[in-house]
C-alpha cells in the first residue's frame, strides 16, 4: 500500500553581485531553514506589506554552498531511491538568471567544446545532471552478483509550449513525433532507440556515452540573452534516466546503491518492506526512472526588455509556469475533484511528479538583492505551496512470463478457496446463493423479474417486489437486465427532470423534462455550450418559490391530498431536511463551477481549430491536433461529472420531496 510522502523543498540563494541599497531586505537563515522578507521601501510593501519569514525544508548557503553540497542534500538521496525501484524527480524553479541551470547541469562554458564540457563534468562546477549519471553507474559497477542492469536516457525541451527532442539523431525534424520504434536498423544493425512518452529512449553503456548525449541536449537548447542574463534559457527542459533492474531472486540484503546513502527514515523503511515483499521470484525486473527537470525562469518583461521573438517566449515561459501553479493549487486543495494537469505539455510531462507515484525533491534557486524583492516573494510563496503536494511512491516490479503464469494459478486457487469458504457460510446461515456466472435460462427468468418490476405501479416507494438483492453478482445482472430493456425501447435521452415538489395539477410531476441533445453530433463545441445551460432550468431547488415557479407560491400534495404550504417546507428544510438541502446547494455549485470549466476548455479548443486552419508547418500541425484530442477527451470527462453531479441533485431533490410528504402527511 502507497504511503503519501510529501514533497521537499530546499532554497538556493545566488550570490549578490554587487552591493544592495537594502542588504537586510531579504535574509537567508540556514541554521533555521527560513528564508526573511522584511520591507524597505513603499514598493517593496506593495508585495510584502509586513515581515515574513518562509520555513522550508532546507535553505542552502548563499556563498558557502559547494555544488557537490547541493547534491548531497538535495538530489543523492532521491537517486539511492531510484535504484531501489522507485520513480524520482528533482526540480528547479525559480525567476531568469537565479541559477537553475547552473544547479542543474552546471557552469558549462563553451558549449560547442565536447572536451571542454568533459573536463568541466568531471570539476567541482558539475551540476545534479553530471553526478547523477555518476551515481547511477557507480551503482551499475557495484550491483550485487546476478544483478544486471539496463539504463537509457532521454532528454526533451518545451519550446513555446512544443515538445522538442534534444537528442534525437535525426535532426530534420525538430517537433517531437509520437510514435514507437522498434526493430534492427537496416544500415549500421544497430537497434534504434526506443520512444517512451514521446522521447527518443537511447541506451546508454557507460558514463561518457551518457556525457556525450547530454552534451548534445544542451548544445541544442535554445538559449538567448536579456538585461538580467547573458545565458537565458528560452525552454524548460527535462533529463530523464530510466533504470531497469532484473533481480536474481529474493535478496536479503539493501538494493543496489542503496547501502550508505543516508536515506530518509521514511525512505529506508518503504524500501526495506517493500523489496522483502517484491523480490519474490526468479528473474523480476524492477523499473524505475529519474526526471532531472530545468524550468526556464519566470520574466518580468519590464526589467528584461524583451521583444520581438524573445518576448513571445517569455510570454510562453510566463503562461505554462501559471499554469504549473494552477495544477499546485489543484493538488493542495482538498475540495478540488479535477487536476488541471493537461492544460499545457509542461504539466502534461509533470503529471507523475506532482501528485504521482514519484519521491520529488524541488529546489526554489532566489536572489537575494532588494531589486527582485517581488519575484523572490513569489518563488518563495510558490515553493511554500508545493509543501502541500503529496505523491505515493510505489516499487515498479514488472513480472516474467513464468511468473505471471504463478500468479494466475494462485489467483485461482484463491478464488476456489473463497468460493469454498462462501458455500461454508451459506450452510450455516441458511442461505442458498450463487456465485457462478449466470446461464441464459437464469438470465431470461431475471429479465421477466425486471420486466414485471418496470410495469408494475409501486414507482416512488421502496418495494422491489419481485425483485431480490441476495448477492452483489444478482444486483449486476439485474442491472445488465434493465440496460438491456432500456436499448430495446429505444428511449433517445436517460436525462429525465425529477418531478417538482409544487404543482398545480397532479399529474404535473409526470411531465418528461426538457429533451438534452446527444453529443457528438457534429455541431461543434457551440451546441453543447447550449445543451449545459438549457439543463439548468431543471438543477435548481426544488424548494424555491416566487417567480421561479412561475409566480406559485411552492407546494406539494401528500398521500392523503393535502396541500402544504411554504412555512412547513420550509421548516422540514431547517429540520429533518437539512443535511439533503445542503446536500442539494453543493451539488448544484459544482455543476456551475465544473460548466464554467468546461466553457473554458471549449474556448482553448477553439483557438486551436483557429490555429491549425492558419498554420502551414505540417509538424506543428499534427501536434495541435494532438492537443486537441486531448482537451477533448479533458472535457468529455468534464461533461460526464457535470452529468453525476446532476444525477446527485435529482436524488437530493426527490429525496426532499418524499421527506416532506411523509413529514407533513
Amino acid at each position: 500500500m502507497a504511503v503519501d510522502v510529501p514533497v521537499r523543498v530546499f532554497a538556493r540563494p545566488r550570490p549578490r553581485e554587487d552591493e544592495d541599497a537594502y542588504p537586510e531586505c531579504l535574509e537567508a537563515q540556514v541554521d533555521r531553514d527560513e528564508v526573511w522578507i522584511r520591507p524597505q521601501t513603499k514598493e517593496q510593501a506593495k508585495m510584502c506589506p509586513t515581515d515574513q519569514n518562509f520555513v522550508f525544508d532546507g535553505v542552502l548557503a548563499e556563498n558557502q554552498t559547494t555544488q557537490d553540497q547541493v547534491y548531497s542534500r538535495c538530489a543523492e538521496k532521491v537517486v539511492s531511491t531510484v535504484l531501489e525501484g522507485y520513480n524520482g524527480t528533482v526540480m528547479c524553479y525559480g525567476q531568469t538568471g537565479a541559477g537553475k541551470t547552473y544547479t542543474m547541469s552546471g557552469k558549462v562554458g563553451d558549449i560547442s567544446n565536447l572536451e571542454a564540457f568533459h573536463a568541466m563534468s568531471e570539476g567541482p562546477h558539475r551540476g545534479v545532471m553530471q553526478r547523477t549519471v555518476e551515481q547511477v553507474f557507480r551503482a551499475q559497477k557495484q550491483a550485487a552478483e546476478g544483478v544486471e542492469m539496463t539504463l537509457r536516457m532521454s532528454y526533451i525541451e518545451i519550446y513555446n509550449d512544443i515538445v522538442h527532442d534534444l537528442i534525437q539523431e535525426d535532426t530534420n525534424s525538430t517537433a517531437l513525433r509520437r510514435s514507437v520504434s522498434s526493430g534492427q536498423d537496416a544500415n549500421r544493425g544497430a537497434p534504434k532507440p526506443q520512444i517512451r512518452n514521446g522521447a527518443s529512449c537511447h541506451v546508454v553503456t557507460s558514463r561518457d556515452h551518457a556525457m556525450e548525449l547530454l552534451h548534445l541536449g544542451l548544445r541544442r537548447r535554445q538559449v538567448a540573452s536579456h538585461n538580467l542574463n547573458r545565458d537565458s534559457s528560452r525552454s524548460h527542459a527535462i533529463l530523464t534516466l530510466y533504470v531497469t533492474q532484473r533481480m536474481p531472486g529474493r535478496r536479503q540484503g539493501a538494493a543496489p546503491g542503496a547501502a550508505g546513502n543516508g536515506a530518509p527514515d521514511s525512505y529506508a523503511k518503504r524500501s526495506e518492506r517493500s523489496r522483502e515483499e517484491a523480490a519474490a521470484s526468479e528473474g523480476e525486473r524492477v523499473q524505475s526512472r529519474i526526471d532531472l527537470v530545468d524550468l526556464a525562469g519566470s520574466e518580468r518583461l519590464s526589467k528584461t526588455q524583451s521583444s520581438g521573438v524573445h518576448q513571445s517566449e517569455a510570454q510562453h515561459i510566463n503562461k505554462s509556469l501559471s499554469f504549473l501553479e494552477q495544477v499546485i493549487l489543484a493538488i493542495g486543495d482538498p475540495n478540488r475533484d479535477h487536476i488541471p494537469y493537461r492544460t499545457c505539455k509542461l504539466t502534461q510531462f509533470l503529471r507523475e511528479s506532482l501528485g504521482g507515484n514519484s519521491y520529488t525533491v524541488f529546489v526554489a534557486n532566489i536572489r537575494l538583492e532588494s531589486a527582485f524583492v517581488n519575484e523572490t516573494v513569489r518563488t518563495c510563496r510558490f515553493a511554500q505551496r508545493m509543501q502541500n503536494v503529496k505523491n505515493s511512491p510505489i516499487l515498479n516490479v514488472m513480472r516474467q512470463d513464468k511468473d505471471i503464469s504463478r500468479y494466475i494459478q494462485s489467483l485461482v486457487d484463491e478464488n476456489n478457496h473463497l468460493k469454498q469458504e462462501l458455500a461454508l457460510y451459506d450452510s450455516l446461515s441458511q442461505a442458498s446463493k450463487e456465485y457462478d456466472p449466470y446461464t441464459d435460462e437464469q438470465r431470461e427468468a431475471l429479465l421477466d423479474q425486471v420486466l414485471r418490476y418496470l410495469r408494475s405501479d409501486n414507482w416512488g416507494n421502496n418495494d422491489f417486489a419481485p425483485l431480490e438483492f441476495v448477492s452483489v453478482r444478482h444486483i449486476k445482472e439485474i442491472i445488465l437486465q434493465c440496460k438491456a430493456v432500456f436499448r430495446k425501447t429505444g428511449v433517445p435521452s436517460i436525462e429525465r427532470p425529477p418531478p417538482p415538489l409544487a404543482s398545480a395539477d397532479p399529474g404535473a410531476g409526470d411531465r418528461p423534462g426538457p429533451p438534452s441533445p446527444a453529443r457528438g453530433n457534429g455541431h461543434g463545441i457551440a451546441d453543447e455550450e447550449v445543451r449545459d445551460a438549457s439543463c439548468d432550468d431543471w438543477v435548481s431547488s426544488p424548494m424555491r418559490g416566487g417567480a421561479e415557479d412561475g409566480g406559485r407560491e411552492p407546494r406539494s400534495q401528500g398521500s392523503g391530498g393535502g396541500v402544504l404550504d411554504a412555512a412547513k417546507i420550509e421548516q422540514y428544510k431547517e429540520g429533518e431536511g437539512k443535511q439533503l438541502q445542503e446536500a442539494l446547494e453543493e451539488n448544484r455549485m459544482l455543476v456551475k463551477t465544473k460548466k464554467k470549466e468546461s466553457v473554458m476548455l471549449a474556448k482553448q479548443m477553439n483557438e486551436i481549430l483557429k490555429r491549425i486552419k492558419a498554420e502551414d508547418d505540417k509538424g506543428l500541425v499534427q501536434s495541435l491536433k494532438a492537443e486537441y484530442r486531448e482537451l477533448h477527451q479533458d472535457r468529455a470527462m468534464l461533461l460526464s461529472e457535470i452529468d453525476h453531479c446532476k444525477n446527485l441533485a435529482a436524488e437530493c431533490q426527490r429525496k426532499l420531496i418524499e421527506g416532506v410528504t411523509e413529514c407533513f402527511q
